[in-house]
């Protein structure tokens, strides 16, 4: 299990949203507009199918979501 998957896993948990909220979450703040419906059921594809690293923006989303300012 990688690093990015126990982040999300935690995040759905302790947010109570689905993964495709989490992924029209991420989208919009790194884009600033809606994701794709077309692009979105890929991403949701690339998740269940375990291609993590295919999703550059959600990594992006959770790096910022949970990293500490000072």
């Amino acid at each position: 299990m990688s690093i990015i998957q126990i982040a999300v896993d935690n995040h759905l948990r302790i947010k109570q949203v689905s993964m495709r909220d989490l992924l029209r979450a991420a989208y919009m703040r790194k884009f600033g507009r809606e994701i794709p419906p077309n692009a979105l059921e890929e991403d949701l594809r690339n998740w269940s199918e375990g291609r993590r690293d295919a999703i550059p923006y959600l990594l992006d989303f959770m790096l910022g979501e949970h990293s500490a300012t000072y």
